[in-house]
């Protein structure tokens, strides 16, 4: 998107007699014509990539928390019937 900003033009009334008494015009940068764009395309960035960051930043915790509760579960099955988490080793090994 900063790309696309930037490489944009607009036409302006070209400098002194040229561009006031025969209509003539010149292209210039959208950010030279229009520069009160710039905080907006800045914010449109830090969205961009803060949201994600802040949202994954925001899951860490529930995240960890499931896995430590996956973890202990699985263990804590696996000790308390051995004989069937052996027959499932050796059934998804095919020995």
């Amino acid at each position: 998107l900063a790309m696309y900003a930037s490489s944009q033009t607009v036409s302006v009334p070209a400098a002194g007699v040229w561009g006031s008494w025969f209509g003539m015009t010149t292209k210039v940068s959208l950010f030279a014509a229009q520069p009160h764009l710039l905080p907006i395309l800045a914010g449109y960035g830090v969205l961009t990539i803060g949201g994600p960051v802040w949202v994954l930043y925001r899951c860490n915790y529930a995240w960890n928390k499931h896995t430590s509760t996956l973890n202990d579960e699985f263990w804590s099955h696996a000790i308390e019937h051995p004989d069937v988490f052996v027959e499932c080793i050796t059934h998804w090994s095919g020995t």
